[in-house]
């Protein structure tokens, strides 16, 4: 089964692999927020404290409590929801990349949103709510049925300005213009 697994994520990783690390972007606003948030490899101030602090964390795990970190960082909210179904890593993790944001049970008007696709289906009658610069973050998007269709759905929401398929996770950032951009991402 392991086998099967590593077989289809390399798939996935070399279809992708294009549009890795910004390649292929025009908007200089995403092609930021690729380089600089996404796809970021230099080591933030937290990674060496937070690695002591759960050592058994490795691969894809660590890959995307590094991803909220670094997408708490970037967004300095104010308030937001995570879903109750995540780990005590990535609370950590998202903790420690802004320490100054409180956690809330309520995502309406959250200006970061993390969420399951498997298991938050309710989240659709909330997002019309979030404000104009707010990020949604779905795990489990890369499964077929409705957390494929969750994602797409979001992906159609008029007040979705980009969004960013990582294949595990996706990131829809929401605000008030006339284009969508939609792009393939490799972490």
């Amino acid at each position: 089964m392991a086998i099967l697994e590593f077989a289809r994520r390399c798939v996935a990783w070399l279809r992708r692999c294009g549009h890795s690390r910004g390649f292929g972007i025009q908007s200089p606003t995403a092609y930021h927020f690729v380089t600089d948030v996404l796809c970021q490899r230099l080591p933030y101030h937290a990674y060496e404290d937070l690695s002591k602090r759960f050592p058994k964390l490795r691969g894809r795990r660590l890959k995307f409590c590094r991803l909220l970190f670094r997408l708490a960082n970037y967004q300095q909210a104010e308030r937001t929801f995570v879903a109750s179904c995540f780990s005590e890593e990535n609370l950590a993790f998202l903790i420690e990349g802004n320490r100054r944001s409180e956690l809330v049970s309520n995502p309406a008007s959250c200006r970061l949103v993390v969420a399951s696709a498997m298991k938050n289906q309710n989240l659709s009658s909330i997002v019309e709510s979030f404000p104009d610069d707010a990020i949604l973050v779905l795990t489990d998007i890369c499964f077929h049925g409705k957390e494929a269709d969750f994602w797409q759905s979001v992906k159609a929401l008029k007040r979705v300005v980009m969004t960013f398929d990582c294949y595990d996770c996706g990131v829809a950032i929401f605000g008030e213009t006339a284009y969508q951009q939609h792009y393939f991402v490799n972490l």
